[in-house]
């Protein structure tokens, strides 16, 4: 080998260092803004994983304070993997949690406002065409026991079990995704109210939950036993029971895996 082809070679592998550094250092960003995976409200506990099928995930949650007595939560997957996905997590991180006085204060604890606008302002924004976002936003009210929550086309459906042992999949309406298609439609979002009581249990998750093609072999079913057989047990157990189903496959992913357990207490 010449050596115009050696220093070929090493500046190949100094432009793959950097880069990996700089993947390294948005996957530590991208980590730093998930919730810690056990959060305590006076009127709510949630206990939550992340589990990326490469460095960055497309998939994100967050669970938040909104006042006092309201609890601010979403779960989201975005369009592809990687660093483009990371990105529009971080995008969408910053527009709820941001201190505006129209987000803050009229839009916190109004899920399907909180979509419309988030819609609007996705379609200001510069991104690909084929970009994404599939999402279900919520606020519960600690005082009055409601959870209201609206879907942007997130294709799974949240799982309650209530302390009775009665179980059910929650409104079926997907809402539509945020897309680049603003000029063409204005989509209307839509909230829904239901009564949780003390001891109730609910699953957000993501479809690659339940992939059939990652080799987890979870269905709804599957899930339902495990909420209703762990009833009695901390909502810590919940979440250790889903991940066995899936560790063995944790570095074969072909998607994200993200969930989190919301209980009234």
């Amino acid at each position: 080998m010449c050596s115009s082809d050696l220093e070929k070679t090493k500046d190949l592998m100094e432009a793959n260092r950097i880069l990996e550094g700089e993947i390294d250092s948005a996957k530590r960003l991208q980590q730093s803004l998930l919730p810690p995976d056990e959060v305590i409200f006076s009127g709510a506990t949630f206990v939550s994983r992340n589990i990326p099928c490469e460095k960055l995930s497309g998939d994100f949650f967050d669970i938040y304070t909104i006042d006092k007595n309201k609890v601010g939560m979403y779960i989201l997957d975005v369009s592809g993997h990687g660093i483009n996905a990371a990105l529009m997590n971080i995008y969408s991180y910053q527009y709820i949690r941001s201190t505006s006085p129209l987000v803050k204060r009229y839009l916190g604890d109004k899920p399907h406002k909180n979509l419309g606008y988030l819609y609007q302002e996705f379609n200001k924004m510069n991104f690909p065409d084929e970009m994404h976002i599939v999402m279900m936003i919520a606020s519960y009210d600690m005082n009055l026991g409601t959870l209201t929550y609206s879907s942007g086309g997130l294709n799974t459906r949240p799982l309650l079990v209530r302390r009775n042992g009665e179980i059910r999949l929650l409104n079926s309406e997907s809402g539509f995704p945020i897309t680049k298609l603003g000029e063409f439609y204005t989509p209307q979002y839509k909230s829904v109210n239901v009564q949780l009581f003390r001891g109730d249990r609910i699953l957000f998750y993501t479809d690659g939950l339940l992939d059939e093609r990652q080799g987890i072999n979870l269905t709804i079913e599957d899930l339902e036993l495990i909420l209703l057989s762990t009833m009695d047990q901390p909502l810590r157990s919940v979440d250790e029971a889903i991940y066995g189903h899936m560790k063995a496959f944790e570095d074969t992913l072909i998607d994200d895996v993200s969930y989190f357990l919301m209980q009234v207490t």
